[in-house]
């Protein structure tokens, strides 16, 4: 009986060894990805004045539907990739817009 005790007990010992082995590894691409993070030059371009225009599209399906036949099909399958489609090009005519009239502006859509 202690035999088997003491394998199971050195089985235990050896995958908590394994297991503080892959821990220590994580922790170590953690502090790395983080040191990168906290290298790399942030890409918002906050204004001035601290002001923002917030734009959301309600009816992204239907946009779409009007520009292209295919759109109501794919929007079932792959609702994120018409909704970055829609917005991609909503930001493009309001950048075209707002250059038309004068108005210099930075214009970047995200989409969640």
């Amino acid at each position: 009986m202690s035999l088997w005790v003491g394998i199971v007990l050195s089985a235990a010992l050896l995958m908590a060894a394994l297991l503080l082995f892959a821990l220590v590894r994580l922790n170590r691409q953690l502090l790395a990805l983080r040191a990168e993070l906290d290298e790399a030059p942030s890409m918002a371009v906050e204004p001035a004045s601290g002001a923002r225009i917030a734009i959301e599209i309600l009816n992204t399906y239907e946009l779409a539907a009007r520009e292209s036949p295919w759109a109501g099909a794919v929007a079932k399958l792959a609702p994120k990739m018409i909704e970055r489609i829609v917005y991609a090009k909503a930001a493009e005519e309001v950048a075209r817009q707002l250059e038309e009239q004068g108005v210099r502006a930075q214009v970047t859509h995200y989409v969640d």
